[in-house]
């Protein structure tokens, strides 16, 4: 389980400006994950980092969506069909499963471990409302997917950008005030920039809504070792990545304020 195995890539598909969905296969991955839950990605010759994991799909087939941001990331987005790479896992808690009503939230690339949760709600037949936000149309991934997803229902799926380039110009979180009111959701899931979470948080503190948030930190060993991801008395590789609202209370002094670096330095989000 914890040494990476190689997969050669199946396919390769290009989602927005510096974003790829890379589609490979891994049975021993595939049998056990659950939306929410990540995997340690190898890199030959550069690194090993953890990604969400953006499809769940038949015959062991999965996929991870990166953004080309730094080195390890960059050679990902810049292999080919047929190179390898190495995966581990899967790791981590994953999302609740979903009720009959629910909301899911994500911000950019925040939003690839929340597509096969939208697929299982499609899947079991139950409501789902999408609020997907970026900073333009050229840099937001998965609006030709969703939209698909949703074509026989539109108004299930709305697009922010900052820009106005595509959807709704403003913010995502500028939309939750008038889509929970027309709502009684069981669920609300998240993942994106933490200040964005942030702001998710605090409404849903105000408006007592049940909300699960997928939280992004630098993750070394994948299995609660090092300590290199700790948020507050959280282990994100083994508590999280998701986290629920009661757990977010707990280090809601350190939650949207700070993160850490490779060194394990305190950096601010603000």
């Amino acid at each position: 389980m914890h040494t990476p195995r190689v997969c050669k890539i199946l396919k390769i598909e290009s989602e927005a400006e510096n974003i790829k969905t890379i589609y490979f296969k891994d049975r021993r991955i595939s049998r056990r994950i659950v939306p929410g839950q990540f995997i340690m990605v190898w890199i030959p010759g550069v690194d090993e980092i953890p990604m969400g994991v953006s499809h769940i799909g038949l015959n062991s087939e999965l996929a991870i969506t990166v953004e080309a941001v730094g080195e390890a990331t960059e050679r990902l987005c810049s292999l080919k069909e047929g190179d390898v790479i190495g995966v581990r896992g899967p790791y981590g808690r994953g999302f609740s499963n979903p009720g009959l009503n629910n909301l899911v939230i994500g911000g950019g690339t925040g939003m690839a471990p929340l597509i096969p949760l939208i697929e299982l709600c499609v899947r079991e037949g139950v409501k789902v409302n999408v609020l997907l936000g970026g900073r333009s149309l050229n840099r937001t991934p998965f609006i030709e997917k969703l939209s698909s997803i949703f074509k026989s229902t539109p108004s299930s799926f709305r697009v922010t950008t900052e820009d106005g380039s595509y959807g709704y110009r403003g913010l995502v979180t500028d939309l939750l005030e008038e889509i929970v009111l027309k709502n009684n959701f069981e669920r609300v899931y998240a993942c994106g920039p933490e200040l964005m979470l942030r702001k998710i948080y605090e409404y849903s503190i105000e408006r007592k809504l049940p909300l699960e948030v997928s939280l992004e930190r630098y993750i070394k060993c994948g299995v609660g070792v090092c300590g290199s991801c700790y948020i507050g008395p959280y282990r994100v590789c083994v508590e999280g990545p998701v986290f629920k609202i009661n757990e977010l209370e707990k280090i809601r002094d350190v939650f949207g304020e700070w993160t850490r670096d490779a060194a394990g330095r305190l950096i601010s989000l603000k």
